[in-house]
């Protein structure tokens, strides 16, 4: 009989791995906003808006998926790098989100969707965004 040999990670990056990720659990303050991608290719399969963030001279893809609803109010004309303020999860009473679950008459019940606010220093812009979830990731 052959022998079998099973590979088991450690504990802790099975932890880390299965964590529900929080976005009110990292710094955000003075990361900078290189880029902002809509992705609308295959609209209705695959809505996910990716911001690419320089933290500390790490290129990162932050991935909002499964996106309902986005507002930029975004300023433009400054000549500097527009460095993020701050990012949070909103509350579940957050009247956008109860809007969005309001006007689709019942269809997204079965969604958990969540507010996601982004405050900009540079330009003082403001970016809500109502998606499912997100990643934040290397950029390689």
């Amino acid at each position: 009989m052959g022998e079998v040999n099973i590979f088991l990670p450690p504990l802790n990056d099975l932890i880390i791995k299965n964590k529900i990720m929080n976005i009110n659990d990292y710094t955000w303050h003075d990361k900078v906003l290189l880029n902002i991608n809509i992705d609308r290719r295959n609209s209705g399969i695959i809505d996910e808006v990716c911001f690419e963030i320089d933290d500390n001279e790490i290129s990162k893809n932050l991935v909002f998926r499964e996106v309902y609803w986005l507002n930029l109010n975004l300023n433009f004309g400054m000549v500097a790098e527009e460095s993020i303020l701050n990012i949070q999860r909103l509350n579940d009473d957050d009247s956008d989100l109860l809007s969005l679950y309001k006007k689709w008459n019942g269809h997204l019940d079965e969604k958990r969707l969540s507010s996601y606010l982004i405050e900009l220093n540079t330009s003082g812009g403001i970016i809500k965004i109502i998606a499912e979830d997100f990643t934040y990731q290397n950029l390689s």
